[in-house]
Parts: structure tokens; sequence; C-alpha cells
């Protein structure tokens, strides 16, 4: 049975899944939309929770999941230059080794 660690666990590939239900691009970040379109995505994300089934619920996510992602993400016509990523630090640390 799903259940919170598991949301948790699976979060990014739910968002994906809804964001195609929605048509909109797939890699949307849900803080992106507006407060319309974040009901709608409750709204469809709670509709799917429901109907994934008790048993095998993970391998009804994980096929959406890679069918989404094969078609219209990792196709031909795929650019990594047009994904957007989030700033990393590149700032140096040090870190003491404890004796």
């Amino acid at each position: 049975m799903f259940n919170q660690q598991d949301f948790q666990e699976h979060s990014t590939r739910l968002s994906v899944i809804i964001m195609d239900r929605m048509n909109k691009p797939i890699l949307t970040s849900f803080r992106m939309l507006t407060k319309g379109d974040k009901v709608k995505f409750n709204k469809l994300l709670n509709e799917y929770i429901y109907s994934l089934p008790q048993e095998s619920w993970k391998d009804n996510l994980m096929n959406d999941f890679n069918l989404i992602t094969e078609e219209k993400l990792f196709n031909e016509s795929f650019d990594p230059s047009k994904l957007h990523i989030p700033i990393v630090s590149s700032d140096i640390q040090l870190l003491s080794k404890e004796e």
C-alpha cells in the first residue's frame, strides 16, 4: 500500500506523471505553477495515487514514469542544454578529519 514514505521517495516521478497529465513540460517545478494549477495538480495527484493498485503500485508508477520520459524527454529531439539546472554551489569547503 502506498504511504507517506513512498510519496517522499517517488515525488519526482509523481510530479513528472502529473505534469504530463496537465499538458505542462514534464520537468516543470511545482513552485512555478500558478495557484489554480497547483490546485489542479494536487487534485490530479490524489486521483492518481488512489488509482494505483495496492499490490503492484510501484510497477505501475515506474511504467508510467518510464513511458513518459522515453517519449517526451529522452528521444531524438532531446537537447540537454535546454534543461533547467538549479544553481549548484561550487564553493570549496574544507572538512576536518576527526582523529
